[in-house]
């Protein structure tokens, strides 16, 4: 059992320009995931390492996201980005009811377009096909913040000398690469997420007061009071729970599938091209549980009960 013992940065992000999180298609329309999944932040952060940093000597095969991506599998974990009320401040978890019709209020949009025949490489005439963006503007004209959380295992990084072994703390301790060295404040300062990216979409920027950290915490963590408090003996999970390895649970689910460079929980056969096919089921952030359970966090950010191995 896991039994690591992390230091949690607070990261709130702006979006800068419009986004689109891939999900399922629903006749025409090309939809948008209402969160930024763990996955996602965390191929982002290894685009910024191989960026910022010197290419390693000994990465495998020469490959410089290999390597930051093993590291960042090894060391971190990488929770959703959900969404806050402009009006509120409060996160909109999209598990719950009352914020699924609020999330599409206030951010989704959707373009058409002319789909294309790509056998072909030509446009099919007279058909149409719609796609959901996330604009970085609200509907009452306010900045889109989402906010979520890095878990790093600090001392475990220091030990292996991937993270300057000097007097620096919090966000200013410098991850580490032939000599050079990048803090993870610089690192964290930007993401990209999503579609379309080489168009300029999809940019998150840190907001002033991110990055605040605590320390100890454990792998495994209980669910959150929802409503009233511990009295109410409801909880909440604030990322995706797997559903294959709980117990009862209320909430929607969604089907995830998608290649990724590495394996996500090592059961995986590499695809096409060296990717590795993935696919789970799991709840959305903020699902109700009723049980005051120990859950642990994966790499990616989606939560399983402890005792699972």
């Amino acid at each position: 059992m896991e039994t690591a013992i992390y230091t949690r940065f607070e990261l709130q992000y702006t979006l800068q320009s419009p986004m689109r999180v891939g999900h399922r298609k629903v006749g025409n329309l090309q939809t948008t995931k209402s969160y930024v999944p763990g996955l996602a932040m965390w191929g982002s952060t290894v685009n910024r390492l191989v960026a910022l940093l010197p290419r390693p000597q000994n990465a495998p095969k020469g490959n410089p996201y290999l390597y930051w991506g093993e590291i960042l599998k090894e060391y971190c974990r990488f929770s959703c980005l959900c969404f806050q009320d402009p009006e509120t401040d409060e996160t909109l978890y999209p598990a719950r009811p009352e914020n699924r019709r609020r999330l599409e209020d206030l951010f989704i949009t959707s373009t058409v377009h002319t789909p294309i025949n790509h056998a072909l490489n030509i446009r099919e005439e007279g058909m149409l096909h719609e796609l959901e963006w996330i604009e970085p503007v609200s509907e009452g004209g306010k900045p889109v913040r989402l906010r979520g959380w890095l878990d790093v295992n600090v001392a475990a990084m220091r030990e292996n000398g991937l993270i300057a072994d000097d007097s620096a703390t919090g966000a200013e301790i410098g991850f580490i690469a032939e000599g050079e060295q990048v803090s993870l404040r610089e690192i964290m300062a930007r993401a990209t997420i999503g579609a379309d990216l080489n168009k300029g979409c999809g940019r998150l920027a840190l907001t002033g007061d991110a990055l605040s950290a605590e320390d100890n915490i454990p792998a495994g963590e209980e669910p959150r009071p929802l409503d009233g408090g511990d009295d109410s003996g409801r909880y909440f999970l604030p990322g995706p729970l797997l559903a294959a390895e709980t117990g009862p649970a209320h909430g929607p689910m969604e089907s995830v599938a998608g290649r990724c460079h590495l394996p996500l929980d090592g059961a995986e056969k590499p695809a096409v091209a060296g990717k590795y096919l993935y696919h789970y089921l799991a709840y959305l952030p903020g699902v109700m549980v009723m049980e005051k359970k120990s859950y642990r966090m994966n790499w990616f950010g989606c939560y399983k009960e402890e005792h699972a191995s």
